[in-house]
């Protein structure tokens, strides 16, 4: 896959589920193709969740992140910060960059994923601390650092910038609606930006761009080739 870039594919996500809703099609083809997808999740926690009217505990979110990265074939993840979604703001800035930084060394992937930033606060260390931790190093050099997007990217106030790549996931789109099935506490009823009918439509949108069936679009921050 693109000169074997991802071969070796770490996706950092704020939560359990935005690493399938970003990229689930791209991990199950990496997998699929022999490569090798870790997924670093930076927190978990105790939380209440309106659409349920009740707390979802951090153990809860960690099963059904095992169970549906299980599904695409990913058993290499690791999360961070089990008491700390919703208040990864409150975590030094300088503690989460170095634990970042760890994790680049030990894997020395060729490509790294992150969210794009968003008005939710997790999102957005999540961003700056990956950015931070990407900083040109002879420790690690992936040969390439994206960022991956979902549905709620479509309240912002910044224009989204880098170069796209658009991945054909035509093979991969029912695997990818499946794993996001497996986030049970986290699926909304259809309309709502985390469902399994917008997540479709959404890959569907971004394949139309290409004239593909279904995609995922990825912006690039850098890349060598």
């Amino acid at each position: 896959m693109l000169n074997g870039v991802f071969e070796n594919t770490l996706v950092i996500s704020p939560h359990c589920d935005d690493e399938v809703i970003g990229c689930g099609g791209l991990m199950k083809k990496v997998i699929r193709s022999g490569g090798n997808v870790t997924v670093l999740v930076m927190a978990t926690g105790d939380t209440k969740f309106y659409h349920l009217d009740r707390v979802v505990t951090a153990q809860e979110r960690e099963n059904e992140l095992r169970e549906a990265l299980g599904y695409l074939g990913v058993t290499d993840y690791s999360v961070m910060y089990h008491d700390k979604e919703s208040l990864l703001d409150t975590v030094p800035m300088k503690e989460i960059v170095s634990s970042i930084d760890m994790v680049l060394k030990n894997l020395n992937p060729t490509a790294v994923l992150l969210p794009y930033p968003s008005f939710h606060q997790d999102h957005k260390v999540t961003f700056d601390a990956s950015f931070a931790a990407l900083r040109p190093s002879p420790a690690y050099t992936p040969r390439m650092v994206a960022m991956y997007e979902y549905p709620f990217v479509s309240w912002s106030y910044k224009k989204l910038e880098g170069g796209a790549i658009y991945v054909d996931i035509e093979n991969e789109i029912d695997d990818k609606v499946e794993a996001l099935k497996l986030h049970k506490s986290q699926v909304r009823e259809a309309g709502h930006a985390i469902s399994p009918e917008t997540i479709r439509m959404w890959a569907q949108r971004r394949g139309f761009e290409v004239s593909l069936d279904y995609a995922e679009l990825f912006r690039v921050l850098r890349m060598t080739v």
